[in-house]
């Protein structure tokens, strides 16, 4: 389900022109380097820990930034258990400034606008294909403060190794997901033996 989101969300950071490389779902991981142990974003790729590069700009990626919670909520059908999910992602994306059109002090909050108008969605294509029965995607929060931004998430990294990179936006997703029992794991087209037969009792009776 998180897959298919993020999925879902590159492909629209794909159509923008900001961005090169969009990264999935990463996490945050002490590596050893040249001056001593640093902390930086990972990707688990092909097997093994990718790490978002420093030396590149135009680049995103997604973190987890809550637990994922499932609540039963009420049914159109007896038949069907319908479970709501609440969780978080933080989208993160550095790029450089002089790309713009405009190269001001307002460029970070011009992008992040951007990024808030694409990547709100209720229902559409998602939806469809994860057979939900309603979605939304709702940024909540944004920052541009781009030296704190990077210190969180690249901890111990030199800020030499960002010469490519002056502005980062990261922006909180809040994501409510509410589809069948079944839809939770690859059976959604399952449907129990009790519906059918009641389904084909209602079909006769009409």
């Amino acid at each position: 389900m998180i897959q298919e989101v993020i999925t879902h969300l590159n492909q629209i950071l794909d159509g923008m022109p900001y961005f090169s490389e969009n990264y999935g779902l990463c996490e945050l991981k002490p590596k050893q380097n040249k001056g001593g142990e640093v902390v930086v974003p990972v990707q688990y790729i092909g097997g093994k820990w990718v790490q978002v590069p420093t030396n590149k700009y135009g680049l995103t990626y997604w973190r987890k930034t809550s637990d994922v919670t499932i609540e039963g909520v009420e049914s159109f059908s007896q038949c069907d258990v319908d479970y709501e999910h609440n969780f978080s992602l933080r989208l993160f994306a550095m790029t450089k400034r002089s790309q713009f059109p405009e190269d001001d002090a307002y460029s970070g909050e011009r992008l992040a606008a951007t990024l808030v108008k694409g990547l709100a969605l209720t229902g559409g294509n998602l939806k469809r294909q994860i057979k939900a029965r309603h979605l939304a995607v709702r940024p909540s929060v944004y920052s541009t403060d781009t030296p704190q931004l990077i210190s969180d998430e690249f901890s111990g990294i030199k800020p030499n190794d960002f010469k490519h990179v002056d502005l980062v936006v990261a922006i909180e997703v809040d994501i409510t997901i509410i589809m069948r029992q079944p839809c939770m794991t690859d059976a959604c087209n399952y449907v129990p033996q009790f519906c059918l037969k009641l389904e084909s009792k209602v079909a006769i009776d009409a």
